[in-house]
């Protein structure tokens, strides 16, 4: 159960650092656009004022400006539908950006989530092997600790899956073959060649696939006897 809680501090801490990520992705973003309005109203405004100032005293000048009054006023508007357009780029590439890393860490996280709830199935599998083993309850106890086997296999919880397996093949050792002809015992054999299936071929990990043998070399052992 230990390895639970270590799965969901490591969970917690996934969520943590997500919001930071986010966080850090919006103000970076954030920042290219103040940065880009700074420029325009902090530099390149306040130049063409003291420009203008500069010149506004001329009569050429002035006449130019009534001259060209509608092409500037065009330039104008030209240059804040630019600005705007920018800014709806810049808007849609945040948005983009920000839905495309919730997806991404929402996968992720719901992933470490799940694991952890197969793992905990597995170790409740787990202890109900323990106890059925105490009481004697062989077949009972193989299931769950196939059960728990599985679970763990699925959720690469690899540490308990050896020991799982472990159990397995020693509890199977002592059986004879008339303990897998009951209604449990048939179902016991049908279930252990799924899980050493599942350990050999569904994996690339040569320690799980070795896990399979072993149970494989046991079980077969029992049968033919």
């Amino acid at each position: 159960m230990s390895n639970s809680v270590e799965n969901l501090d490591q969970i917690l801490n996934s969520i943590s650092k997500f919001y930071g990520d986010a966080w850090l992705s919006l103000v970076t973003v954030l920042a290219t656009i103040i940065g880009a309005s700074v420029a325009i109203v902090g530099v390149i405004i306040p130049l063409i004022i003291a420009y203008l100032q500069r010149r506004q005293q001329s009569n050429q000048f002035a006449a130019m400006l009534m001259e060209k009054d509608k092409e500037i006023h065009d330039k104008i508007e030209d240059l804040k539908k630019s600005i705007n357009s920018d800014n709806e780029k810049l808007q849609q590439m945040l948005k983009e950006t920000l839905d495309s890393a919730y997806s991404e860490k929402e996968k992720y996280l719901l992933e470490k989530i799940e694991n952890v709830k197969i793992s905990s199935e597995g170790a409740i599998y787990h202890v109900q092997g323990i106890i059925y083993s105490f009481n004697e309850r062989d077949i009972d106890s193989i299931l769950s600790y196939i059960s728990a086997s599985k679970a763990y296999l699925k959720s690469d919880n690899e540490y308990n899956l050896a020991t799982v397996c472990s159990n397995i093949k020693n509890m199977a050792t002592p059986l004879k073959a008339a303990d897998l002809q009951s209604r449990k015992g048939k179902q016991v054999t049908i279930e252990l060649l799924n899980l050493i299936d599942d350990l050999k071929n569904k994996t690339k990990a040569g320690s799980i696939k070795k896990l399979g043998n072993d149970i494989e070399d046991a079980f077969f052992f029992i049968k033919n006897t």
